[in-house]
């Protein structure tokens, strides 16, 4: 069912979840289109398409507590290609994750959102690799970004040397893990990812913009 509500906003209500879409006349925020073109080096024609859109439009949600994170987004998925079916949509931007998906990819992730046992953590999170510098040189940190906006840590490792496969593929299950059943994780406790190293997770702030929450987990020196 879709109607106005009492300032006017359309929304859609889908069993426990209310998506609301306001129209906004001009361009998304640039400096917010600039970050997430770096994520999406890929696309080479993105800077052009982007800087040429006349109108943008919100979609926001609210929804109870208990409500699972990756039922959120499958269904925000369905309105993204929903409304590219009635406007000439030139692209996605999760803002608080900093990633653009183009049109042409709004059916696949739509078939992807529709399958309950595909993950949806990356078609909404971003997933980012740094080389710390002095004092801690040979340091790596990698994380992920957008969890936040939907009210949960984000997770972000810190490793000695460039992290390897169980460190990217543990982040990405976390991700994953904490979008379906949310964090579960105690500051202080231990943290076995099945490599032989000793982890140790912390309740901290990102070291990377955004300044958010984060599962910060580093090896126990």
């Amino acid at each position: 069912v879709e109607a106005p509500d009492a300032v006017g906003e359309p929304w859609v209500q889908a069993c426990r979840v209310l998506l609301k879409r306001r129209t906004v006349a001009g361009p998304c925020d640039p400096q917010a289109i600039e970050e997430a073109l770096v994520a999406t080096a890929d696309w080479q024609e993105s800077p052009f398409i982007t800087a040429r859109h006349e109108t943008h439009v919100v979609v926001t949600s609210e929804y109870p507590e208990e409500t699972p994170h990756d039922e959120v987004i499958r269904l925000i998925h369905r309105v993204h290609a929903a409304l590219a079916e009635f406007a000439p949509v030139l692209a996605v931007l999760w803002p608080e994750a900093g990633r653009l998906a183009r049109s042409g990819d709004l059916p696949k992730l739509l078939e992807q959102a529709a399958d309950m046992e595909r993950p949806m953590a990356e078609t909404c999170v971003q997933f980012r690799t740094f080389a710390l510098s002095e004092p801690n040189d040979g340091l790596f940190l990698c994380d992920c970004v957008g969890l936040h906006a939907l009210g949960l840590p984000d997770v972000q490792f810190i490793t000695r040397g460039e992290p390897g496969e169980a460190v990217t593929e543990t982040l990405h299950g976390l991700a994953e893990r904490f979008l379906t059943t949310g964090c579960d994780l105690a500051d202080g406790s231990d943290f076995d990812m099945g490599d032989g190293e000793a982890w140790r997770v912390t309740h901290a702030r990102g070291a990377f913009p955004p300044d958010r929450a984060v599962i910060q987990i580093t090896v126990k020196r």
